[in-house]
């Protein structure tokens, strides 16, 4: 009986994480189809202030009170969160989507870098090579001295740089604070932060527009709360990996909509990436720490 219970627990975890990791990806294929009408910030803003107001209800059921404990954590889990998202959002004119998001997802990787130094957990040197690898993979997906590179190319890595530190201080807050309040406030930072640049160079959306900026932070909000259950219904060590299938999304989105195809190399860049990250988490189930996860919460 136990073992059944478990059992749908793990399936449902699975069919939460692939869902949120689609819906991830409408977020991102609706930021592209912007990207060249409507200015950084006011995507930024309508991206962050619709899903403030959809969290809310969420964030007051869950968490009983609006009110958040380590003010200064808080701050800082929103701010390099949200320097990875404009970094991400800045990026994507010159990246095509799969290529981001395949650079993007050595978060799990960057958290292992980092942890040692910044959480004080124990090194692997095992680790180290699958770090290696990484990075190998990062260089044929983004292929510095190729005539295509520019430093834009770079944006997604600086981004999971930023991200992963977010993730850092969320590790400290989830001690005192649900991760819906994490998530409210990260929103309501975002929002406030994006507002005055949003009004300075505001152009008004005409109704396809809206209707993107809607389905940005509709997709969105939904992707959290879908990535919260399955972090819920399993240990983050054996949901995590399915995240990754917000590659193949992405590359598949980008060969619908705006015929961006990957070539040999870089499908192999993101076999290093994907095949690093999962092996990290794995050592971290076994090691008792807890896993990165995948870098959609995040932004």
């Amino acid at each position: 009986m136990i073992l059944k219970k478990i059992q749908n627990d793990e399936l449902r975890a699975i069919v939460y994480m692939l869902s949120s990791a689609f819906l991830f990806n409408l977020t991102w294929m609706g930021v592209k189809g912007l990207q060249n009408e409507l200015p950084l910030f006011e995507l930024i803003f309508f991206r962050s202030f619709i899903s403030l107001l959809f969290l809310l209800p969420f964030t007051i059921k869950h968490s009983k009170t609006l009110k958040a404990k380590q003010g200064w954590l808080l701050f800082a889990r929103s701010l390099f969160g949200l320097i990875g998202m404009g970094l991400n959002f800045f990026a994507l004119p010159f990246l095509s989507l799969g290529d981001l998001t395949a650079v993007f997802n050595t978060l799990p990787i960057i958290m292992a870098l980092l942890a040692p130094f910044l959480l004080k957990e124990r090194f692997n040197p095992k680790r180290f090579w699958l770090i290696v690898i990484s990075f190998i993979g990062v260089c044929l997906v983004v292929k510095p001295g190729h005539s295509h590179f520019s430093i834009a190319s770079l944006m997604p890595l600086t981004a999971a740089f930023a991200v992963a530190l977010s993730m850092i201080f969320i590790r400290k807050l989830n001690k005192q604070n649900t991760s819906y309040i994490i998530a409210f406030y990260f929103t309501l930072f975002a929002s406030i932060f994006s507002l005055p640049f949003c009004i300075a160079n505001f152009v008004m959306p005409n109704a396809e527009q809206w209707l993107l900026l809607l389905e940005i932070g509709l997709t969105v909000s939904i992707a959290q709360v879908l990535l919260t259950k399955a972090y819920i219904c399993a240990e983050a060590s054996f949901v995590a990996p399915f995240g990754y299938s917000s590659v193949l999304w992405a590359y598949l989105g980008g060969m619908m909509f705006w015929n961006e195809v990957p070539d040999l190399l870089t499908l192999a860049g993101v076999i290093f990436i994907t095949s690093s990250g999962i092996l990290i988490m794995r050592q971290s189930k076994r090691e008792k720490l807890v896993p990165a996860g995948i870098p959609a919460l995040k932004t």
